[in-house]
């Protein structure tokens, strides 16, 4: 019975990948712009503001990847989900 299963060679989605690779370094920076901001005693000034918009901008194009990967037929969504809800979560 065993023989009869057949596994399909599903890939996963190349957006769902961009949006986790995009997450992780918008997580990495916006640690930076955290640890930034407490080394200096809560007076970050212009680059932590800079670290912050750019973190702004990546999850948005994140979460716009993550969105698309669900959208490509016969993949797998495993990082299409993750990328998603990590932008997202950053995001808000």
């Amino acid at each position: 019975m065993a023989k009869d299963l057949k596994f399909v060679g599903k890939k996963n989605a190349t957006g769902g990948i961009l949006s986790t690779i995009i997450g992780i370094i918008s997580l990495v920076l916006f640690g930076l712009a955290i640890y930034i901001s407490f080394e200096a005693k809560g007076k970050g000034g212009k680059m932590v503001g800079i670290i912050g918009f750019i973190v702004v901008i990546m999850t948005i194009i994140g979460t716009t990847f993550g969105i698309k990967g669900f959208k490509e037929k016969e993949k797998y969504y495993l990082y299409s989900v993750i990328g998603t809800l990590l932008c997202g979560i950053l995001l808000f």
